[in-house]
């Protein structure tokens, strides 16, 4: 029996997880200089963008990786 190709399940080639990604920047940053960032930190803001464009990179991954799955190819070619 052939599964129909609308009903195929999502393929994800990168887990995404920002919360994961921003506490192991965190503790990353606490083991290089031995302060833990908290919410008045400056430092913060600056692993929370990171963490940020790390998981937008992880998203264009997994959709340029589906572009080559006929299945979830999207536009003209």
């Amino acid at each position: 029996m052939k599964t129909p190709l609308n009903q195929l399940p999502l393929p994800v080639l990168v887990e995404s997880d920002y919360l994961a990604t921003l506490n192991r920047l965190k503790d990353d940053y606490f083991k290089a200089t031995g302060h833990y960032p908290t919410t008045n930190d400056p430092e913060l803001f600056q692993l929370e963008q990171i963490a940020y464009e790390r998981e937008m990179l992880t998203q264009d991954i997994n959709r340029e990786g589906q572009q080559n799955l006929l299945a979830f190819a999207k536009g003209a070619s």
